[in-house]
């Protein structure tokens, strides 16, 4: 009696290990796949919900001038360009002097949020002009959204060549829901600020006290 209840611990023994084992590589496994960087696609979704426009390892000579085949993620810290899946509701001014440079803003791929912070640092919760706390950088900026659980909070204004791939990608994926109407960006020229046109297919200046659609953007 004694015998058989040995061989039946034994075997029990032996099956807890076969289960602890099994649960272990489980778990090797589950932590491997969130060691692995995800691969995303040009017009797919992004974590954020939103649509991938950019990929800043791929050849982007031709998609800035300003210097966007520079960028690589191991320097900039990033490798994608997310935008939210919709336009934030309504429309909003720029903000400031519309006559002068406030704030010296760049338009190249990858400085976008550096312009976002820039807005707001200078102009803080109230822009100058009209005294507007609804102001289109601080509406990106506070941008606040979820997506499967998890929350998003690194939203800002796209820079002049942002929004143009932004743009382009979009229009050739027949993606985003834009409107053929005028979005600003986080890009100042002399005294104005840069929008797009996305009826003429044009960058325009115009006029910062002045409300246009805005369309958050992120990277990651």
């Amino acid at each position: 009696m004694s015998s058989y209840i040995q061989k039946f611990g034994r075997k029990i023994i032996n099956r807890i290990k076969i289960i602890i084992f099994c649960l272990c590589f489980i778990v090797f496994l589950i932590f491997l796949s969130s060691m692995t960087p995800h691969s995303y696609e040009i017009g797919g979704i992004g974590p954020a919900g939103g649509y991938i426009f950019y990929d800043c390892d791929a050849d982007n000579t031709k998609e800035d001038p300003d210097g966007a085949d520079n960028l690589k993620s191991d320097v900039c810290g990033w490798k994608y360009l997310e935008a939210a899946s919709a336009d934030e509701t309504g429309s909003y001014i720029w903000g400031g002097n519309w006559r002068s440079n406030t704030v010296g803003t760049s338009a190249a791929i990858g400085t976008g949020k550096a312009n976002t912070d820039k807005v707001v640092a200078t102009y803080g919760t109230q822009e100058p002009s009209k005294g507007s706390a609804d102001y289109a950088a601080l509406i990106c900026k506070n941008k606040y959204s979820t997506y499967k659980g998890k929350i998003y909070t690194d939203w800002f204004l796209p820079s002049k060549y942002e929004l143009k791939v932004l743009y382009n990608i979009f229009i050739q994926k027949k993606i985003g829901n834009l409107k053929s109407e005028t979005y600003l960006t986080s890009t100042e020229a002399n005294g104005a600020v840069i929008a797009a046109n996305l009826y003429t297919d044009l960058l325009v200046p115009v006029r910062k006290d002045s409300k246009y659609h805005i369309r958050a953007i992120r990277a990651f």
